[in-house]
């Protein structure tokens, strides 16, 4: 999404931006400054890969006296007296991934994960049972690359099988948007197993459309 457009067009009209940023920060690089959003949250377990239950948010500081829940008053951090009690195991997990993530290296990560999704899109798009909705290589890619399937074909049996046949575990579009699929790779994936993936994709589709 064009953040940045998106924030300066919110900021010239005084509204406040708050970008959901859970499925970017560990995916791509992300400047908060830059962004010129008020506030940035992200979860921790998804593209970071660190403990499910962990996020954080950021809040920029001319937009402190308009974000100021209830909840921060007496303190800010995990652990304060706003909070209580806090899972301090779960934060040293968050910070330990977010750690392994800056050694990769965003940059890094960024070529490696956008290179793959390239090759599952262009595979997906062969495949006459699927319709490829994620947007090709350009400004508006990501590393998710998820395709539709017809009404007559339930995606949480194609995904079943591909689990039970061959061992491949592939992402079920949530229902509520689409009948579908989703694949993300990302830097414990390689070439290899993404073949694998759409190898037996193709032959379960085939079962269907034979």
């Amino acid at each position: 999404m064009p953040i940045a457009e998106i924030a300066k067009l919110a900021r010239a009209h005084n509204i406040l931006c708050m970008v959901d940023g859970a499925q970017a920060v560990g995916h791509i690089a992300i400047d908060v400054v830059a962004l010129g959003c008020h506030a940035y949250a992200t979860s921790g377990h998804k593209w970071l890969m660190g403990p499910k239950g962990t996020g954080f948010v950021y809040v920029a500081k001319n937009a402190g006296r308009d974000i100021e829940p209830p909840q921060w008053q007496l303190g800010r951090a995990v652990g304060s007296d706003s909070a209580g009690l806090a899972p301090l195991t779960l934060a040293v997990g968050l910070g330990e991934a977010i750690d392994d993530v800056r050694k990769l290296g965003m940059s890094q990560i960024e070529r490696h994960n956008f290179a793959l999704a390239r090759l599952i899109h262009a595979e997906l798009a062969k495949m006459p049972l699927l319709r490829v909705v994620s947007p090709p290589a350009g400004p508006s890619a990501t590393a998710m690359v998820a395709a539709m399937l017809p009404p007559t074909i339930d995606a949480d049996l194609v995904t079943a099988r591909l689990r039970e046949r061959h061992g491949v575990v592939i992402k079920l579009a949530e229902k509520r948007f689409f009948n579908g699929i989703r694949m993300s790779p990302h830097v414990f994936n390689d070439e290899a197993q993404v073949a694998t993936a759409l190898a037996a994709l193709r032959a379960e589709l085939e079962g269907f459309s034979a």
